[in-house]
């Protein structure tokens, strides 16, 4: 490229002659009269090879240069080739793919909520099976069983039931018999219920936090304890107590009986 005023050769990535400050850029007229530029010479073959110049096109050297057609200036300039990528056509992703993709998200979401559900059951059971839980299980049945006492009491002339129907007299006042059952007994007897009370009357029991009434069968069984603290014991004033192993002084079967004051009694598990 050279300098229209002083005629040096120039690069042709320059908008001025650096020998006499000459401008040098091409500004190009589109054939609707809009007017771009200045652009150096590279730029302009550039543009006119990716076909953002038509050759039609109309361009100048400087502010005074004539207008002649950019194909004079660039001369014939190859078409590029079209794109494979540009031209490749786009398919949109088909419904049944969308579909699939739903249905997979769907199914994982699914199969980890039945995961996170089977996890809390397994928690659930390794907790409810565990010697606690069965402990806190068998206090909440004397619980019951305390409260339908009290009931059968009100009812019966406040008397204490039979031995030998106590279950079937306090059953009406249960809402079932899982009350009947310690959690931890397995096969063993669940609950004694102390025949001394045989029909008496409660008010001849003389101490009703000493006396107890029904207990883990094996609160009298020096050889074997219920729970791994001791034997759960309700008394007849309707407390609950777990009784550690060895420690009878801390109850008694006999109605008459008082506290003589020398053991004490494990906090009560409800009143």
């Amino acid at each position: 490229m050279k300098c229209p005023d002083c005629g040096a050769d120039l690069p042709d990535d320059v908008l001025a002659c650096p020998s006499c400050g000459a401008d040098v850029g091409w500004q190009v007229q589109r054939q609707d009269g809009v007017a771009f530029g200045p652009y150096d010479e590279r730029s302009l073959r550039l543009f006119a090879r990716e076909g953002r110049l038509a050759l039609s096109d109309h361009c100048r050297q400087g502010a005074q240069g004539a207008w002649v057609p950019i194909q004079a200036v660039v001369g014939a300039v190859p078409t590029p080739p079209p794109d494979p990528a540009a031209e490749a056509p786009r398919h949109s992703a088909s419904p049944l793919s969308s579909r699939g993709c739903w249905i997979g998200l769907i199914l994982f979401l699914v199969l980890g909520l039945a995961a996170v559900i089977a996890l809390v059951w397994i928690i659930y059971r390794s907790y409810s099976n565990s010697p606690a839980q069965k402990q806190t299980a068998c206090i909440s049945n004397l619980k019951q069983l305390g409260t339908a006492l009290a009931m059968y009491v009100s009812d019966n002339d406040d008397r204490l039931p039979l031995d030998a129907t106590w279950q079937v007299g306090l059953s009406g006042y249960l809402g079932g018999t899982a009350s009947f059952d310690c959690p931890a007994a397995g096969s063993q007897p669940s609950y004694t219920y102390n025949n001394r009370l045989d029909g008496l009357r409660i008010a001849d029991a003389k101490d009703p936090s000493y006396c107890a009434a029904l207990f883990d069968a094996t609160l009298t069984d020096p050889h074997a304890v219920r729970h791994p603290v001791g034997d759960n014991c309700l008394f007849v004033d309707g407390h609950t107590t777990t009784v550690p192993k060895g420690s009878a002084g801390q109850y008694s079967l006999d109605p008459v009986a008082q506290r003589s004051g020398g053991g004490s009694v494990m906090p009560s598990q409800g009143p």
